[in-house]
């Protein structure tokens, strides 16, 4: 009796350890979690760069530990993942390589080969008998020699243990490879075609996985201690090269590999589950994955769950960061168009003022743009304000655009234009009416033309992310290269027969159809635009004058300064025949006869550079097209762009073409609803990259010509900000007074394939390369659209054109004047 009571309270003594250790677990656990939550708390808010002291106590304590929930619980998910690939990595070869990596994990690498190297496994596998005949599943005694010294015998631990190690091993000397090869090949790729996305994380997976697939192969016992070392050392540097979420990934696969094979030796794996959350293996796993939780939480883009506020003021937009029962804290910031933000902050809204509050599943996302190396993470986390580079940068997370709802950055110098659209901006005139290194303005040039042609010239937008728009061909002689070089005329296609040449040099006398300008930005034609606006920036500012980098002009588009070099070129063409244009339209054609024929007044656009987006994230492209433009094509140095407006005989405007890519153009009545106007003048605006020329309004535009069906697109963009180069304060310039009306020679360079290809039918499959990538700079617009066009032969055809056969392109104004024609604006009220 007395021995039954005594073994009664032995179970109740080791019932309530146990509730103890439970007890004690989950006290411990829970504040693990809100530790976790804390932290990664903390890092969100340095990483949106918001203030951390101010804005962390705010935040509830609820909130906190919910952020450390799910941070445990997804890097629970990520390391059960990482597990399961490492099993996976043997999967065709564990049963040859089994026997080593127990004997490894048993005692250590060196003693296993030394034992393998007086009992060489391969004789020894042909001898094998099952120890456990009766086994119903494959397990390593199959393949384990009976006779077998004791380092080769089954490691404590367990098979599967020792086969997620033995993957860990392989798997990070994999990634590894992969990703060391991968920057090598993105190195390759940049200099083909720098900017496709792909670049890193394709040659990534592939070369890992090839990596793993022949290293799995590979013999463990294989090679001396040192070469393993070195190896791990490799490891390391690679890492530390890495992104900081890769690199601390690599690590704790390195740590995993290296520790693990050290745990197993001699140990157990827990029985119950009590006695494995209490053992330190799923707290060193814990700890090291949480670091990688971690450093993912420092790596923007940082989201918040998107707030609306109706207040007395109006209507505030932000990110949720906490509430209070005196007000609501929101993040703001100001949007960029790269998919960054700037401008970083906590807001306070008191609850009185507050008459409203919404909020919904849409997040409000803020990023630095910053992606740092593990190294610099550290270091910043001890104060040292220092950089260590970070040359392999895989994209963990989809850009996303910014700080939804907020105001895009006001350029300096500007003001903005409401009656035009939103987000439109104005800068002042250029001194005196001319535009820097622009050409005399038409009324200087040609008086008695000048007021028709101010009459009917368009406002231009243009998106301020595009970093091209109208200006002058003196401005883009004046580019500079890195090393100071000029824009170059070439008479011959490898040699620079003109450096730095002047406009008195463009001129079709002694001119020829194959010569070219070629603007000093290296490579010149390149999916990336950054380099031809630096040359262009260069020229204007100086070459002692740094150009001001990507971040800091989004965030000041006014840095740019596009009001001071902007222009608009004008040419009167006389009587229309709209029929015979790229873009004929019978309709506009009949009504012109009725009405005793229509005048062309030509309003042309020079931008420096063309390139066309191709491939875009679409649900992007409108707030942050540079993030979301892809992939580019029709990449071409010089772009002419142009539209039309057709008057009668009276001065009444009846039409306005609107040219776009060759034969696409489009015809809208001066009355047509989607037109609108700027005091009177059209205000027109050119999509993103190819500059094509559209009606003011956002969005995308599809194309269906020449069996397109709809499958790419203009985009007229809207999100990021536009300039405004309005009618009443751009310079416009008289074509026909320039000295290079007629010149034969091409905008931007151009090899002979690029000049023969352009003579290809459209979507021929001939030369696709130089027709639709990279593609021969334009010729004057006295060349080309309604105003002439080349013979097969590529020389100036002799029974068309204004410049054909020595034509004066100035007869056109001369019949005019003449004709009173040119009188005709005076008669007609804005």
């Amino acid at each position: 009796m007395v021995a039954a009571e005594g073994s009664h309270a032995e179970v109740r003594r080791a019932g309530s350890g146990e509730i103890a250790k439970l007890l004690l677990l989950s006290i411990a656990l829970a504040g693990y979690v809100y530790f976790a939550g804390w932290l990664v708390t903390a890092i969100r808010l340095a990483a949106a760069r918001l203030p951390v002291d101010a804005a962390l106590p705010v935040i509830d304590d609820k909130v906190l530990f919910a952020a450390g929930l799910r941070l445990v619980l997804a890097m629970t998910i990520v390391f059960a993942a990482m597990c399961l690939v490492a099993y996976l990595v043997h999967a065709w070869t564990w049963n040859k390589r089994a026997p080593e990596w127990h004997s490894i994990v048993n005692s250590s690498r060196a003693d296993a080969r030394d034992k393998a190297e007086l009992a060489p496994l391969g004789e020894k596998i042909k001898s094998v008998q099952l120890r456990k005949p009766t086994l119903t599943k494959p397990s390593l005694a199959a393949v384990m020699p009976q006779s077998a010294p004791e380092d080769l015998e089954q490691a404590a631990i367990g098979d599967p243990f020792v086969r997620v190690v033995a993957g860990f091993n392989v798997g990070v000397l994999a990634v590894v490879v992969g990703l060391a090869g991968a920057r090598l090949v993105k190195t390759v790729v940049d200099q083909i075609s720098p900017g496709q996305w792909w670049a890193l994380l394709g040659p990534w997976l592939l070369i890992s996985l090839l990596a793993a697939l022949l290293l799995a192969r590979v013999r463990p016992l294989r090679g001396t201690g040192a070469m393993h070392g070195l190896g791990w050392i490799g490891i390391v540097l690679v890492a530390l090269f890495c992104s900081a979420p890769i690199g601390l990934l690599v690590l704790t696969w390195a740590a995993i590999a290296t520790f693990g094979r050290r745990f197993g030796t001699g140990r157990t794996l827990p029985k119950t589950k009590l006695d494995f959350a209490l053992s330190p293996l799923p707290w060193i796993l814990l700890a090291i994955y949480t670091l990688v939780g971690l450093a993912l939480a420092a790596m923007p883009p940082v989201s918040f769950s998107q707030t609306t506020l109706q207040t007395a003021a109006g209507t505030r937009h932000g990110g949720y960061l906490a509430r209070s029962p005196s007000g609501v804290y929101l993040v703001a910031c100001t949007p960029l168009a790269d998919a960054t933000s700037t401008r970083e902050a906590v807001a306070f809204v008191p609850s009185a003022e507050i008459k409203n509050l919404s909020s919904g599943n849409a997040s409000y996302a803020v990023d630095s743009g910053y992606r740092p190396s593990l190294p610099t993470l550290a270091l910043h986390a001890f104060g040292v304000d220092a950089q260590w580079p970070a040359w392999i940068r895989p994209e963990l997370r989809s850009r996303r655009a910014t700080c939804a709802g907020a105001p895009q950055p006001r350029p300096s110098g500007s003001s903005e234009q409401p009656q035009l659209g939103g987000a439109v901006f104005a800068g002042p005139a250029p001194p005196g009416g001319h535009a820097h290194d622009g050409e005399p303005p038409i009324g200087e040039t040609s008086p008695k033309i000048a007021q028709l042609a101010r009459r009917f010239q368009p406002t231009v937008l243009v998106t301020a992310a595009d970093r091209f728009w109208p200006v002058s061909v003196g401005a883009v002689l004046e580019d500079r290269g890195r090393s100071g070089g000029y824009t170059c005329l070439r008479k011959v296609p490898k040699q620079c027969t003109v450096a730095h040449p002047a406009l008195s040099q463009l001129t079709a006398h002694e001119s020829a159809p194959g010569e070219f300008l070629e603007y000093p930005a290296k490579p010149p034609l390149d999916p990336d635009p950054a380099g031809q606006l630096d040359a262009f920036l260069r020229g204007q500012l100086g070459l002692q004058t740094p150009v001001p980098q990507l971040h800091r002009w989004l965030a000041d588009p006014g840095l740019l300064d596009p009001w001071s070099t902007a222009q608009v070129y004008f040419y009167y063409a006389g009587e229309a025949h709209p029929a015979k244009w790229p873009k004929p339209n019978p309709e506009v054609e009949k009504e012109g006869n009725k009405a005793g024929g229509l005048l062309a007044l030509q309003y042309w656009f020079f931008y420096p550079y063309n390139y066309y987006p191709t491939l875009v994230t679409t649900e992007l492209m409108n707030g942050a097209p540079i993030a979301a433009d892809l992939v580019n094509t029709d990449l071409h140095q010089g772009d002419w762009e142009h539209v039309t407006v057709l008057i009668d005989r009276s001065g009444r405007p009846l039409w306005l073409y609107m040219a776009r890519h060759s034969d696409e153009g489009e015809y809208f009545r001066w009355s047509d609803p989607r037109l609108s106007f700027d005091e009177g003048h059209p205000v027109v605006q050119a999509a993103l990259g190819g500059h094509p020329t559209y009606d003011a309004h956002c969005g995308q535009r599809l194309r269906f010509a020449h069996g397109l069906k709809g499958l790419t697109s203009d985009w007229v963009v809207c999100g990021s900000g536009r300039f405004a180069f309005r009618a009443q304060s751009t310079p416009l310039v008289d074509i026909a007074k320039t000295p290079w009306a007629c010149w034969q020679g091409h905008f931007g360079v151009a090899n002979a394939k690029e000049v023969a290809a352009a003579k290809i039918p459209e979507w021929a499959p001939q030369r696709v390369s130089e027709k639709y990538y990279h593609v021969a700079g334009p010729r004057s617009p006295l060349w080309q659209a309604e105003n002439g066009h080349l013979a097969s032969d590529g020389k100036p055809a002799t029974d068309t054109g204004v410049c054909a056969a020595g034509g004066n392109p100035e007869t056109p104004e001369r019949t005019a004047i003449k004709s009173r024609i040119a009188a005709l604006a005076a008669q007609v009220r804005p």
